[in-house]
């Protein structure tokens, strides 16, 4: 099976798979509030529930068919966890890396 990286998904996809990582199990219409709180503007169904599908489909996150409901539920798989864990690791490490270039600028300053 081909791996997923976070830096193959799209900013949404990302920001979708933080979400469920975090706040699941989740519904999809939760999902949307929290996705339109954080970026401050709408999304529309159309948008939403073919990438949970995508990412779904990639094994980052689990489908939860609610077959008596209304709502279907989100939740994070494992490779989804790794996938968010190796990101956080790369982006620390690389804002480190800003942190320690600047602190030289600004010694090299003064």
């Amino acid at each position: 099976m081909r791996s997923h990286r976070m830096h193959n998904l799209s900013s949404f996809q990302r920001d979708l798979l933080i979400t469920v990582a975090g706040m699941g199990p989740i519904s999809g219409t939760e999902i949307k509030d929290h996705i339109e709180e954080r970026w401050g503007e709408e999304v529309n169904h159309s948008r939403l529930y073919p990438n949970l599908e995508d990412l779904a489909m990639m094994n980052l996150i689990r489908i939860n068919k609610n077959t008596g409901g209304r709502h279907n539920h989100y939740s994070v798989m494992p490779m989804g966890e790794r996938n968010i864990t190796s990101y956080r690791e790369w982006e620390s490490n690389h804002l480190d890396e800003e942190e320690d270039a600047e602190r030289e600028e600004n010694d090299e300053i003064e």
